[in-house]
């Protein structure tokens, strides 16, 4: 996960409509995350070694 966050354009800063697929777009990778995070909390250490080895 070495890429780096998207900056918003300028477009995107002027259009709401374009922002708001950004969030949108963002929103969905935070709840991926938390979703893993939540796997890694329930199935332990190991599973967590195993998933990211």
């Amino acid at each position: 996960m070495s890429e780096k966050p998207s900056m918003p354009t300028s477009e995107a800063l002027q259009s709401p409509e374009s922002l708001a697929t950004e969030v949108a777009a963002l929103q969905k990778q935070v709840d991926a995350l938390k979703n893993l995070l939540l796997v890694v909390d329930t199935a332990g250490p190991e599973a967590a070694k195993q998933i990211f080895s």
